[in-house]
């Protein structure tokens, strides 16, 4: 060894692993310094100090070790060198994240499509980590940042080197302690930078830091990622281990895309909110407002977005990722092209706006263009769908234009039947779309190049298309209905011969090109004249077509060798007598040798061309309703088009054959009569030259039918005027009197303003009547008159029929009070006008016009009371004598009306018979009987006229042979006996269910209301609770308990036996059932409750067991159902409840005429000697026993469905005889009912049309009895009674069903203003609280918050048409309407009614209209799969359509008169009428999704409470001197509603973006948010000092104040909580609670707070048996209120009352008795 060598000894000893040691202490030098065993096998990257390490958390760590490179400049390779490793103590960030790298990549998720980015990403990364790029240091040092941003908030308190050394892992072989932290400090970066580049390569985004294309993009990436943009790019924790999913904008799971702009869809998101939160200040706008867009710009905190200009590639990448981020399903070839339209449109928006250089638009400016461009590029979208060769166009208007030149008519499109309704078929696909880009100015209009000129082409190219498309879809109707009811069949015509097709098909086209032409085509007056000449030139075709041949040699007629035989058909005379032929050639009938000559056009050829006449003026009349302009005046040159059409064909030099069937061409009466109501409706005026014009055309080619053009053009003036002045009938039918003028006419000269003179004098007397029933109505119901035959009580329900029906006259009596006065006043002045007239001119005419109308609209008994008060209505006295020979007032006098409908051939009355007690007819043995028990039994005390009904039910029942009338004398005499019957009328819809449940497994329940049947899959049992559909009754229940009376039915049970409709005042109103409907079926129930009413007079115990609902009294029960029947068979019958009366009485009587089906009744009975066995009586009644020789005995009884089904179909088959004829012998009937009542002279007036009187004037048109006919104008309801009569409604069942809801369907075109209204009014309260409007008039809130003429005008008259829908709703009791607002009249709708909350008024009408839409939309067109929101609807979406007046012009238009050997028939083609109603008005309407009606949801201070929470380290509580200052200072509720709407504003603002918390409320409102104007509101100078982070304080101490001073004017601030929380405290409480209120810990705090928690009580859905104690414990539990306040809390726990503590219920009370105790008021 040599001397001076030098060595070190080392001692190396195990001691356990502390410090982090690795099991091993190795001591060496002088001082034996202690050295770890890892120091000697160091770990690259990692020189940090382990005992260091162990007092830092991992983001410290690299926290530490980044910032000593912050002012050195790393070394490519990564490299420390030694000096560097002096100062790097810790850990090598860039060198960990390099390590990192391969874990973190392999820890994220790609889509499918995408797994092969890992590779790309990795080796991205790499060249930036590896300084490759010019962008490298920049990333790394922002990439380390964010990783260490996104650690610190993952901290784990745990020291982490010990958690290592005392973990289960062991040190590897050949490795250290050292190097397992450094695999843990790897794993724990690893999943952090995972985070991280799951969001920045998101849509491949790290392409855009390192490509070349553009320089700014890799300055702009690395902008957008460094750490102080995270308020704009915020990059998640992890919330659990394992795969993270990179971020993908598509909605397909298996599709991904690249964005171009770097981070768009971040940029996208954040411009969304502020625009939103924007356009929440400031309101909704068609068009962009430059106002908006100054302020958005403002608003923005990041100067690079306002800096991207046109020019700059961003800006066209960020077009491009803004169109896909959007719609990222489209192609992307559609989006690329739509992104070209956008780059083109936004600078001239810009420019547009500005006035400024185009190129100087910035982003912002781009993202709004797309705002108002969506909607272009959904429908852009569904061209493409259409026709993918419309991807690359652009836009929407632009697709449109190709898509409808695909619709250009040609003949080689348009060659047969088929090919033309295909071509009608793409022409309505197209319908809706068009109309929506035409009805609405879009940025395409205002800004394209020639955006204007591509509208109004695309308009002018679709107005003549739908002109074509609406004459061939009526010429090629598939043939024509006729029903030839003797022989019960249906012919049907044939289509339209090829021949006649193609000449038609080339006129139309010759008349499209016409009506396209750029020139002429947008001239109404050339488009009038075009089509008017294409119909002429049609009618010559079809003339030249349809000249028949003979039949046996084929060749053309003759003039001088044509004959037409018995049958109709035509031959050669020459032919007949060449094969002396017996029988017609044609169809078989024998014929009469004896030929007659005849002209050369046969019946057959008369029909085909009628047809086609038909056809063609049903299209000019929609054309006219459809094209003609409306609001202006018509130029002379239109309306001598269309006269000269009315006039018809001229008579020229032609030849015979065709002269004949030209003629007939010529317009018929409805024709005439629907184009006058177009011309007038279109602002043609009733006195001007025009009408005179019109007059005369129509003279000129029916100079045989004078008189009825004459009554047809006074009737369309007068429907007109009534028409036209709704809400004001009496002050025109004032007006009308005040210019009538009987003395200035002539004669022998009939003019246009005499037949206006008289339309004006007849719509007065019509207004009149009205006016008299309504006073006549009011007086008996105050008990003025004596009321009697109940005629006088209003029609509930019923129809108004006059042919100015009616309705002003439900207005009469919706007024308020002062209102009321005054209409009374105006009524008043109204008859004292027409009492003045009838004097002055002395027409006795005008007097039996009124008594017409009186009569016939509203029944018998209006006219007898008219000699109490309107002795002035008779003409000469005409009642006067009459009237004292009929004792009306008897009781007896309705029995004797109705025992005259079953015995009229009785020469001495029933009632002497009776009260002489001669009445010894067999026939008649119980009359007398029965009419004493009508007398003396309840029905005395019932309505008399239904008391009339059933006692003449009575009557028929006991002396009817009638198969169908023996269930109904059971139920009358022996009702115990049907108590198992399956009722007739009675509802199946239990039994229809029970097939579909035993295939399914389903269960069906039934409502304990009404029975109806509610279906329940799944576990079979009730989990939610709803209303039934029939009776609104509660159904279903929760958590499988059922709510009361909510049953399950058993399937194999029968059910529905007996009575089952339950309460008739809440069951939903049936149209029908099984083989019923309409006023058939009504008619039957009458007869049925009538029965069940006369058994409950001797058998009231069985009938409660027939009738399955509870009620207090079964006879009333029953009456109100029999009330109901009779108003719904009104409404069916389109007459008064009068009438409905009398049609009961009528349909008895014909019961009693026939025995079964169609067949008279001969001795329809035969009568037992009393002395025969009871056995071989009828036990139904005594002493009288029936013998019956019918085969139908099965229908007797209906113990079985089948056998109801039976009976239904026998009396069905009697109920369509019956009203075969109904109307004329209906008014035979009431004719006969005046004759044998002694009102000879009033059914003279009525029926007769030239009454027997004296002196009663005839000449001249004011004295023609033909001017004064009263007849029904034809309403909704008479074409329902009509298909019904024709046994047409089974076919039918969307016509009909849509003509049923023809009352509901004409409000759903108000949809867009209702919608409207709601967003004004969301946008108004979203900033204020709704404490202050508690009943606030909506006039009073117009006047303070509608601030231009224009925002008045639009508010007022949307208001005004949703009152008129809500009266709507309750008048006809609408079933979903809430009970708490049924009673709540139009004229009390309040401001926050038109709030859409939750059972709001106009959330009630929303989801009316728009259930209403899809119900109809179901039901035309059940394949519709087209949804859309209420957000997207526009006009064009909704349907339109007014049934009484669209639904009614195509109906006339579909009646054909057709004369046929001197008689005339009616032709209804019912088919093509609901054809054409469902393509006109529901086919292409989308249907609105429910769930998307607007919902206002109140703020009640929650998601404040969240927003302050998350910002809580920048806020601070006001001072009290401030705060006190705030409560005594605000006087004015207005004052805190304006200064906490602000509030809100600036806090929605501050959730975007925090600002400065030291930085002046008032500077932020001014300066950041551009909102000065709004810097009023907070005039306060403690206000005007605050500064923002004393935002959560303002807050909170306004709304206190706000409804402190609520209750200090005895308001409640708390209006809008259930009814359960605001109970009040008894005295004797008061006085126990009080002291402990005055010595709570924190009153200030505890006032708060309760307040807050009140504020959210249904938001938490919290019981008011819950204690105030616990709840707020909850809240303070969910860190929404302030703990300190359980310290005052526990004061209350002392104070118990009846031994409880203070519970929710008292919550508002104790709040109330806190705050006038605050305030110093007394309790």
């Amino acid at each position: 060894m040599m001397k001076d060598a030098a060595f070190d000894v080392v001692l190396i000893t195990r001691l356990p692993r502390i410090s982090g040691g690795c099991g091993y202490i190795a001591s060496f030098g002088d001082d034996w310094k202690p050295l770890h065993l890892d120091e000697l096998i160091p770990t690259p990257g990692f020189p940090g100090d382990i005992f260091q390490l162990q007092n830092r958390t991992v983001s410290e760590v690299l926290q530490c070790s980044s910032s000593c490179f912050e002012d050195k400049d790393l070394k490519r390779d990564g490299s420390l060198s030694h000096s560097e490793k002096e100062q790097v103590t810790l850990v090598d960030t860039l060198l960990l994240i390099r390590k990192s790298l391969q874990k973190g990549i392999l820890q994220l998720q790609d889509k499918p499509d995408n797994m092969q980015r890992a590779t790309k990403r990795i080796e991205i990364l790499h060249g930036l980590l590896d300084y490759k790029y010019e962008v490298s240091e920049h990333f790394i040092r922002i990439l380390q940042d964010r990783i260490i941003s996104l650690l610190s908030v993952q901290i784990n308190r745990d020291n982490w080197v010990i958690v290592q050394a005392f973990s289960e892992h062991f040190v590897a072989e050949g490795g250290s302690f050292r190097h397992m932290l450094w695999v843990h400090l790897e794993d724990t970066v690893a999943s952090a930078l995972a985070q991280v580049l799951s969001v920045i390569d998101g849509d491949n985004n790290l392409d855009n830091l390192i490509t070349d294309q553009c320089p700014d993009m890799g300055k702009l990436w690395l902008e957008i990622f460094q750490e102080d943009q995270k308020t704009l790019l915020k990059i998640p924790p992890a919330k659990s281990s394992g795969k993270v999913y990179v971020v993908s904008t598509t909605a397909l799971q298996d599709a991904s895309r690249t964005c171009r702009f770097p981070f768009g869809w971040v940029l996208k998101e954040r411009l969304h909110c502020l625009w939103s939160t924007l356009t929440n200040v400031t309101g909704p706008s068609v068009y962009p407002q430059k106002e908006d867009m100054d302020k958005f710009e403002d608003l923005l905190p990041w100067q690079w977005m306002k800096d991207i200009r046109v020019k700059d590639e961003l800006f066209a990448c960020f077009s491009e990722d803004l169109v896909k981020l959007t719609m990222s399903g489209y192609p992307s070839k559609l989006n690329e092209s739509f992104s070209t339209t956008l780059l083109e449109l936004t600078p001239r928006l810009y420019h547009d706006l500005t006035g400024e250089d185009m190129d100087n638009a910035s982003l912002p400016w781009l993202f709004v263009a797309y705002q108002y461009m969506q909607d272009n590029h959904q429908l852009l979208y569904n061209f493409y769908l259409q026709d993918k060769d419309l991807i690359a166009v652009g836009e929407a208007t632009k697709a449109l234009r190709k898509r409808i030149e695909s619709l250009r008519p040609n003949e080689g499109i348009m060659k047969d039947v088929t090919s033309c309704q295909n071509w009608l078929r793409s022409v309505k696909s197209l319908s809706m779309t068009v109309e929506l880009m035409l009805s609405e100015t879009s940025l395409v209009t205002r800004l394209q190049e020639n955006g204007e000129s591509l509208i109004a082409e695309i308009g002018l190219f679709w107005q003549s298309t739908k002109i074509m498309y609406f004459l061939m879809d009526h010429l090629l109707q598939n043939g024509h209905m006729e029903t030839d009811m003797e022989q019960n069949q249906t012919k049907t015509k044939t289509e339209m011969p090829k021949k006649l097709l193609i000449l038609v098909v080339r006129n139309l086209i010759a008349m499209w090109k016409n009506l396209n032409d750029p020139e002429t085509g947008s001239d109404m007056e050339n488009v009038i004249k075009k089509v008017t000449a294409t119909l002429t030139k049609c009618g010559k075709n079809v003339c030249n077509i349809f000249m028949v041949k003979c039949g046996y040699c084929d060749k053309e007629f003759t003039e001088d060798d044509t004959a037409k035989v018995e049958c109709g058909h035509m031959f050669h005379l020459s032919c007949l007598r060449r094969h002396d032929v017996k029988n017609c050639r044609t169809c078989k009938k024998e014929i009469n040798t004896d030929y007659q000559p005849c002209e050369v056009v046969d019946k057959e050829t008369f029909m085909n061309v009628n047809q086609f006449r038909r056809k063609c003026h049903s299209f000019f009349v929609e054309f006219m309703w459809n094209f003609v302009p409306t609001n202006a005046q018509l130029t002379d040159k239109i309306v001598e088009e269309l006269l000269n059409y009315v006039r018809g064909p001229a008579i020229e030099a032609k030849t015979q054959e065709n002269l004949a069937l030209e003629v007939y061409l010529k317009p018929d009466s409805i024709t005439y009569s629907l184009v006058l109501k177009i011309l007038l409706r279109c602002g043609m005026e009733e006195s001007s030259p025009q009408l005179q014009r019109f007059m005369d055309a129509a003279l000129s080619s029916n100079k045989d039918k004078t008189e009825e053009l004459y009554l047809m053009i006074v009737r369309s003036l007068e429907d007109h005027i009534h028409s036209s002045n709704q809400g004001c009938l009496i002050q025109k039918a004032q007006e009308c009197l005040s210019t009538c003028n009987f003395s200035q006419f002539n004669p022998d000269d009939v003019t246009a303003e005499d037949l206006h003179t008289l339309a004006k004098l007849r719509f007065a007397v019509s207004v009149a009547s009205d006016v008299i029933h309504s006073v006549i109505t009011e007086e008996s119901s105050a008990g003025v008159g004596d009321g009697h035959h109940g005629g006088a009580q209003p029609e509930q329900g019923g129809p108004q029929v006059g042919h100015t029906r009616r309705q002003g006259t439900q207005e009469y009596h919706s007024l308020e009070t002062n209102e009321k006065l005054s209409e009374a006043n105006g009524m008043q002045q109204l008859l004292q006008s027409l009492d003045n007239f009838i004097t002055e001119f002395k027409n006795p005419w005008i007097q039996i016009y009124l008594l017409r109308n009186l009569y016939k609209t509203y029944g018998f008994s209006i006219v007898r009371h008219l000699c109490e008060r309107f002795k002035w209505v008779y003409p000469y006295g005409s009642f006067t004598d009459q009237m004292k020979d009929v004792d009306t007032s008897s009781v007896c006098f309705p029995v004797c009306t109705a025992l005259a409908l079953v015995k009229q051939d009785s020469d001495i009355s029933l009632l002497e018979k009776m009260t002489e007690g001669r009445c010894t007819d067999a026939q008649c043995g119980n009359l007398g009987s029965i009419c004493q028990k009508m007398t003396e039994s309840p029905l005395a005390e019932m309505s008399p006229s239904l008391a009339e009904i059933v006692f003449h039910t009575a009557l028929v029942v006991q002396q009817s042979s009638a198969p169908e009338v023996r269930l109904l004398r059971t139920l009358c005499f022996s009702p115990g006996k049907a108590k198992d019957f399956f009722l007739p009328t009675m509802s199946s819809s239990v039994y229809e269910v029970k097939n579909w449940v035993k295939s399914t497994g389903e269960t069906v329940w039934e409502c304990g209301e009404c029975g109806e049947p509610v279906i329940i899959g799944d576990c079979g049992r009730p989990w939610v609770k709803q209303k039934c559909i029939r009776c609104n009754q509660d159904v279903g229940g929760e958590m499988h308990v059922a709510v009361e009376g909510f049953n399950k039915i058993d399937n194999e049970q029968e059910r529905g036996r007996g009575h089952n409709l339950g309460d008739p005042d809440t069951q939903q109103d049936q149209e029908g059932e099984r083989n019923l409907f309409g006023a058939n079926f009504h008619l039957v129930r009458a007869l049925i409750h009538s029965s069940l009413i006369w058994g409950t007079l001797d058998h009231f115990e069985e009938i409660e067991e027939i009738v399955q609902f509870e009620s207090e009294n079964v006879t009333e029960y029953l009456c109100r159902h029999l009330e109901k029947d009779v108003e719904l068979l009104a409404s069916a019958l389109g007459k008064s409840n009068e009438d409905a009366e009398i049609a009961v009485h009528f349909f008895l009587k014909h019961i009693m005429e026939t025995k079964s089906g169609n067949e008279e009744v001969e001795g329809h009975f035969e009568l037992k000697e009393d002395n025969e066995s009871e056995d071989q009586q009828d036990d139904n009644f005594p002493g009288l026993s029936c013998h019956f020789v019918d085969k139908h005995m099965e229908i007797h009884t209906t113990e079985t469905e089948e056998k109801r089904m039976a009976w239904e179909t026998s009396i069905y088959q009697k109920l369509q005889t019956f009203f075969m004829d109904f109307e004329e012998s209906f008014s035979g009937m009431h004719n006969t009912i005046l004759q044998k009542g002694g009102w000879k002279a009033l059914a003279q007036i009525v029926f007769s049309p030239v009454p027997d009187m004296n002196d009663l004037p005839t000449t001249g048109i004011f004295n023609l009895p033909l001017m004064w006919r009263y007849e029904q104008r034809m309403t909704t309801q008479l074409l329902s009674h009509l298909i019904e009569q024709k046994g047409e409604w089974k076919n039918l069942p969307v016509l009909t069903e849509l003509l049923k809801n023809a009352a509901h369907i004409r409000y759903i075109r108000y949809l867009p203003h209702v919608l409207s209204i709601q967003r004004t009014m969301t946008h108004h309260f979203r900033n204020v609280d709704l404490q202050c409007y508690e009943n606030v008039s909506i006039d009073t809130f117009v006047k303070e918050n509608m601030h231009t003429d224009a925002e008045v005008k639009v508010l007022k008259n949307n208001v005004n048409i949703l009152k008129t829908i809500w009266g709507h709703l309750t008048t006809s009791k609408y079933l979903k309407m809430p009970k708490a607002l049924g009673d709540k009249k139009k004229e009390d709708l309040k401001i926050l009614d038109l709030l859409p909350t939750q059972n709001s008024a106009i959330y009630i009408v929303t989801e009316y209209l728009v259930r209403m839409q899809n119900d109809c939309i179901n039901l035309a067109n059940p394949k519709e799969d087209r949804y859309i929101s209420t957000s997207e609807v526009r006009h064009s979406h909704v349907i339109t359509c007014n049934p009484e007046q669209d639904f009614l012009t195509i109906a006339m238009s579909n009646i054909d008169h057709v004369v046929e050997d001197d008689s005339e028939n009616t032709n209804y083609n019912f088919k093509n009428l609901e054809r054409q109603i469902v393509d006109r008005f529901f086919m292409e309407k989308p249907i609105i999704k429910v769930d998307t009606i607007p919902l206002f949801e109140y703020n009640s201070g929650t998601s404040l409470r969240a927003f302050f929470t998350k910002v809580e380290d920048h806020l601070e509580p006001l001072n009290n001197n401030d705060r006190n200052c705030i409560l005594n200072d605000f006087r004015f509720l207005n004052e805190i509603s304006a200064a906490l709407s602000t509030l809100r504003i600036a806090i929605g603002f501050m959730q975007l973006s925090f600002p400065q918390p030291e930085e002046y409320l008032m500077t932020y409102l001014k300066k950041d948010l551009k909102l000065e104007d709004r810097t009023h509101t907070l005039g306060l100078p403690v206000l005007r000092t605050s500064r923002v982070k004393h935002i959560q304080s303002l807050w909170e101490v306004l709304s206190l104040r706000q409804s402190s001073l609520l209750i200090e004017m005895n308001q409640n601030p708390f209006f809008m909580i259930a009814p359960e929380f605001h109970e009040e405290f008894s005295e004797e409480e008061a006085d126990a609670i009080a002291p402990v209120l005055a010595n709570l810990a924190n009153l200030d705090l505890f006032i708060t707070e309760m307040h807050y928690t009140i504020l959210n009580i249904d938001l938490k859905n919290i019981s008011h048996v819950w204690s105030i104690r616990d709840t707020l414990q909850a809240f303070v539990d969910l860190g929404e209120i302030n703990e300190k306040v359980l310290e005052s809390v526990e004061s209350l726990r002392e104070l118990e009352m009846k031994n409880r503590e203070l519970e929710m219920k008292n919550s508002i009370a104790v709040w109330k008795m806190a705050v006038q105790m605050k305030r110093g008021l007394s309790a």
